[in-house]
């Protein structure tokens, strides 16, 4: 057994423990960042000079920022599009019920506010040279869960994009709008968005 060995485990963070007269004492050692500004110094941590174009595949290929939580990744995917150049598009989702007799007690509005664990947001804003990373499984092995990809064109229903990792790297794909129905809910609804 390790003695005092798991304490400085403890302390790790932005608050310290502290001996004083006896006695621990809990201080902080600064105030937390706020969201954005955390967020904005994680994106510039792991995509430096984003701003200067020209960024090779094996540039983008070794980054990428994943959030422990679905809604941190909006926020996250604005601040780091500000960085890029380009016309932004905004794509948005089309939200149904799946039984149309369900439809009345469920409005469009209601349903574009809804975000389960493995559906796109009803939002999504893309930019040309914008990394990407697809959350279903459309065409194993070459478009599955986790593939990263780089927008090349944006198209009214179809996003053009180069794979960057795997077999498939620097091959082009076609992602188009796909009809996305969860399973967690106590009505069936489907979104038609990017996945």
């Amino acid at each position: 057994m390790c003695s005092g060995g798991a304490t400085p485990l403890v302390d790790v963070g932005d608050i310290r423990r502290e001996a004083v007269d006896g006695r621990r004492r809990r201080r902080r050692l600064a105030p937390p960042l706020p969201s954005t500004n955390r967020f904005l110094k994680i994106g510039n941590g792991v995509y430096p000079e984003l701003d200067s174009m020209g960024k090779p595949l094996e540039w983008l290929r070794e980054r990428a920022i994943l959030t422990p939580k679905n809604d941190q990744a909006p926020l996250i995917n604005d601040l780091l599009l500000e960085s890029f150049q380009g016309k932004e598009i905004v794509y948005y989702s089309i939200d149904t019920v799946v039984n149309t007799e369900e439809a009345v007690h469920y409005p469009v509005e209601f349903l574009n506010t809804i975000n389960p664990s493995g559906l796109s947001y009803p939002k999504l804003s893309l930019r040309v040279d914008t990394p990407v990373m697809l959350f279903r499984n459309i065409k194993p092995p070459k478009l599955f869960n986790g593939t990263r990809r780089q927008v090349k064109v944006l198209h009214r229903n179809l996003v053009e994009a180069t794979i960057l990792t795997g077999p498939h790297q620097g091959e082009i794909v076609f992602v188009p709008l796909i009809p996305l129905i969860p399973n967690d809910l106590p009505f069936e609804f489907k979104r038609f968005q990017f996945p």
